[in-house]
């Protein structure tokens, strides 16, 4: 190595460049975001505590929501081509609103990307 000063300046550039090189070799967060859902579709979510009580009846009481916009619901005007299908219907005095959407993942994978 010399000492002149523009030699300084020249390596630091040269090592910029390998440093550039290599981030743009290794930068991959797709497989990254892929190995972290695995990890916790395999291993987080296996080891889940179960449900409480009031966890598991208000899941219960889902059904019976199912029931009720399937007999009362009327589907919200211009929503049909909509990915969320909203239905709105009136019981009793008061107004009820419902959405749902059809999800072509798992419940897993779908926990895991949020």
């Amino acid at each position: 190595i010399t000492s002149k000063r523009g030699d300084s300046k020249d390596i630091l550039k040269s090592v910029s460049s390998i440093i550039e090189e290599v981030e743009r070799e290794f930068h991959q967060p797709g497989i990254i975001d892929e190995r972290r859902k695995s990890h916790f579709v395999g291993n987080i979510l296996p080891n889940a505590t179960r449900l409480n009580k009031r966890e598991e009846r208000m899941l219960g009481s889902l059904e019976g929501l199912k029931a009720t916009l399937q007999k009362k619901g009327e589907r919200v005007q211009g929503t049909a081509k909509d990915d969320v299908d909203k239905f709105l219907w009136k019981d009793e005095g008061s107004v009820w609103a419902s959405f749902s959407a059809t999800i072509d993942v798992a419940a897993a994978r779908l926990l895991a990307e949020m």
